[in-house]
């Protein structure tokens, strides 16, 4: 019985990595900033098709970004960009997400313009691809919105975060990562705009981290810190010492582990 035992489990262990990572499961680690354990659950993954072979190529490539392995970034988004160059049907989307990966590679390279045109030629390539309001477009389209608030242009800004804050929310939950991302990437636009709507973003922010993390979970400190400054520029004082005193709690508690 024990002997059976063990080789089932031989089999499905097999049989999961055969079947590779799941592009949903690397996500969820983006959003939770655990990239090792999205670069070590995609090390020499052979995925069962080519679409889903390039978007993990690309969630390991965020990852690396993220870590800050912008050369071993770019490889392997040059790689990713020969496989899609062989594909027929599905070509245009492959396409589309290896550019918002570019778009991220050179937006942290600190290279806007090229960032800019990589995530254009993305949004175009979804479009030529019939995959137009997906959450795959969200991401270039938000990306594209923090482009565009970094160098200046907050009107822009503000359309590309309120369209893609659109696409989120018809295929998420409201207590989703993405949208309290979106929420608090408005919350920074509106900063120089409009004040009080940005403290409703960064207030609408904090409330889904509130509900998605512990007390201490660091992004409640970011969305603190926001809170914060927004305060003090608004010259609600209490409430800024208020926010940064949390926040600085958060950091403590988090450092002294």
């Amino acid at each position: 019985m024990r002997r059976l035992i063990i080789l089932l489990f031989i089999i499905l262990s097999i049989s999961a990595h055969a079947q590779g990572v799941k592009p949903a499961t690397l996500d969820s680690l983006l959003l939770d900033a655990n990239y090792d354990e999205v670069l070590r659950l995609t090390n020499n993954q052979n995925a069962q098709d080519p679409i889903t072979g390039i978007q993990v190529g690309c969630k390991r490539a965020q990852a690396l970004i993220r870590s800050g392995k912008l050369e071993e970034a770019r490889s392997l988004i040059n790689n990713l960009e020969v496989k899609a160059q062989g594909l027929t049907t599905i070509k245009d989307f492959a396409i589309a997400i290896i550019h918002v990966s570019k778009g991220g590679l050179y937006l942290n390279e600190g290279r806007n313009d090229l960032a800019l045109e990589a995530l254009q030629a993305a949004i175009e390539s979804f479009t030529r691809s019939g995959k137009s309001n997906t959450l795959e477009e969200a991401d270039a389209i938000a990306t594209l919105g923090i482009i565009y608030n970094v160098t200046g242009k907050t009107q822009q800004a503000e359309e590309q975060l309120v369209k893609a804050l659109s696409i989120r929310r018809e295929q998420l939950p409201e207590e989703h990562e993405l949208i309290a991302a979106t929420y608090n990437d408005l919350g920074l636009v509106y900063t120089s705009i409009d004040p009080e709507i940005a403290l409703d973003y960064y207030d609408r922010a904090l409330a889904v981290y509130e509900k998605l993390h512990d007390a201490n979970h660091p992004k409640l400190a970011i969305a603190n810190t926001n809170l914060g400054f927004i305060y003090r520029e608004l010259e609600f004082y209490g409430d800024a010492i208020n926010s940064l005193e949390t926040a600085l709690s958060i950091w403590e508690s988090a450092y002294s582990r």
